[in-house]
């Protein structure tokens, strides 16, 4: 099924990282997220947990300024609310994000 909420949602995560920054700009990254978590302010305070992984790659134009490229592929596999006992979910979600830092 679907969750359609308008209230605000607030996400963590832990997990492990590891990257390489060359010599000419470029670099890549990944992490496995063994842990995550999205609380959505609505009644009853959904929570959705799971694990995942990141992937990115980004080039530094100038020193100040990079454009990145990310890939979050996140699995929420319970789901819980203050009014309910947890249960098992299927949610998954896949993110491509293009930003500049």
């Amino acid at each position: 099924g679907e969750y359609d909420t308008l209230g605000d949602a607030a996400a963590a995560a832990f997990g492990a990282y590891v990257g390489y920054q060359s010599p000419v700009g470029a670099r890549a990254y990944a992490s496995y997220l063994f842990s995550s978590a999205v609380v959505i302010d609505d009644i009853g305070d959904p929570t959705f947990t799971g694990d995942g992984f990141k992937l990115g790659v980004g080039y530094s134009i100038l020193p100040w300024l990079a454009l990145n490229v990310e890939y979050h592929m996140m699995a929420y596999d319970e789901y819980e609310t203050d009014l309910a006992s947890p249960t098992d979910t299927d949610l998954d979600t896949d993110l491509i994000y293009v930003t500049v830092s």
